[in-house]
């Protein structure tokens, strides 16, 4: 609080001779002139800014210490706060934790292919020449070739990064129009961000995960996801958008 004294120079004085009262008393045996002038001449601005640096103990409080223990946070407020000024992070780790999808795939038979055939949605999950299917009940699983084989070009598909399936299945291979890619429509429906992890968007529409890496539960997560994704396009406006441009884009 006393021009002309910084840090060092504070630092040394408070070495030398104590605490602040200290120095100030000793103001007249200071050397250094600045030292001595500023103290002799601001003895008031110093005891200020120690009285600003100094915890009170005695401030009239009309809570108690048990008021200010740590409560559990109110995570819906904090996810509209969060949603609302795009707090994208913030929101990420307020979220409660999402339930782990979980499903045993069994190796695709004949009534699996039927099932797959029946279904109002399929999610495709793959790893190198594995494949896995859901039907959003159910899971199997099989080569790629013996999947393509099984129907998939004429299943209501809805994958994660179409465009990489696209590349393994070949140009041959021609999907139906209501293939759904849920890594281009998760963008679509929030296109501020970056495009949304499948993990992400299963936690945002069902409140529920698979576990990264568990491709048969990401399968099951891609076919519950295609519904929602879809409504949520279709209130959005950007139905049309997908169809039209991005889907044939990919």
């Amino acid at each position: 609080g006393v021009p002309g004294i910084g840090e060092k120079g504070a630092k040394e004085l408070v070495r030398q001779y104590g605490d602040l009262e200290s120095v100030l008393s000793h103001a007249a045996e200071v050397t250094r002139k600045a030292y001595r002038e500023g103290l002799q001449q601001h003895a008031g601005e110093a005891r200020f800014s120690r009285e600003l640096a100094t915890v009170r103990y005695d401030a009239p409080l009309a809570e108690a210490p048990g008021d200010f223990h740590r409560k559990a946070p109110d995570r819906e407020a904090l996810q509209a706060l969060y949603t609302r000024w795009e707090f994208g992070s913030l929101a990420e780790a307020a979220a409660p934790p999402a339930e782990t999808l979980v499903v045993d795939a069994v190796p695709l038979d004949d009534g699996g292919r039927t099932a797959l055939a029946a279904a109002n949605a399929v999610g495709v999950s793959w790893d190198g020449d594995a494949t896995w299917a859901s039907d959003g009940e159910r899971a199997w699983s099989d080569s790629l070739r013996s999947v393509v084989g099984a129907g998939l070009s004429s299943w209501p598909l809805c994958t994660y990064d179409l465009k990489s399936l696209l590349h393994r299945i070949g140009e041959e291979t021609r999907l139906a129009p209501s293939c759904l890619d849920a890594s281009v429509a998760g963008y679509l429906i929030n296109p501020s961000g970056a495009v949304p992890p499948l993990g992400k968007l299963s936690e945002e529409f069902m409140d529920a995960a698979p576990k990264a890496g568990d491709h048969a539960a990401e399968s099951l997560a891609l076919a519950r996801l295609k519904g929602p994704l879809e409504s949520k396009l279709e209130a959005a406006g950007m139905a049309g958008l997908y169809s039209e441009v991005e889907r044939p884009l990919v």
